[in-house]
């Protein structure tokens, strides 16, 4: 035996709507936990080698294109999740005026834990140009509500060196 269940909006028993179906079929979900973040300025680093700088994220209205939606806080750099999830992150770091025998380094890391298993670890080894330098990547992170996601960066043997305003972004949104 089979129905049909024919519905235009689903809410919670306060009224909020949680889903809307539109007339050719789409699933529409109002808010998603999801942010888009990016420096206001470069962020100079006086640190070389070790655990890494978080990134301290600080632009999140920039005309429409970034953002903090669906509960997503942003504090330091950090951002803390509003619920349980998966979560695709994303970031894109472009290193700045870093001597050439450095090798760089970017982590997208959670509850700040640095392991290669629960950390995203990318490297751009040495013999690069001074500047222009980009590193990104993406991954998946299972959280609980109030874990936090952050990015890190290093440069190995340099303690003077940028991460630039112009194409360093942090990004993500809950899968589900």
């Amino acid at each position: 035996m089979s129905s049909i269940l024919k519905v235009d909006t689903i809410q919670n028993t306060g009224g909020t709507t949680g889903l809307t179906i539109d007339s050719a079929g789409r699933l529409l979900k109002p808010v998603i936990p999801a942010w888009r973040v990016c420096l206001t300025a470069s962020q100079n680093i006086t640190t070389a080698g070790g655990a890494g700088t978080d990134i301290l994220w600080d632009d999140t209205s920039s005309a429409d294109f970034n953002f903090l939606v669906g509960g997503c806080t942003l504090s330091s750099g950090v951002i803390t999740v509003p619920v349980d999830g998966i979560y695709q992150c994303n970031a894109a770091v472009r290193f700045d005026n870093v001597g050439s025998s450095s090798y760089m380094i970017m982590r997208i890391l959670k509850n700040n834990s640095q392991s290669a298993q629960q950390e995203l670890y990318i490297i751009n080894g040495n013999n690069h140009s001074t500047d222009y330098n980009g590193i990104f990547g993406s991954d998946v992170f299972s959280c609980v509500a109030g874990d936090t996601l952050r990015v890190s960066a290093t440069a190995s043997a340099d303690s003077n060196w940028d991460v630039n305003i112009n194409g360093s972004k942090f990004s993500g949104f809950l899968i589900g």
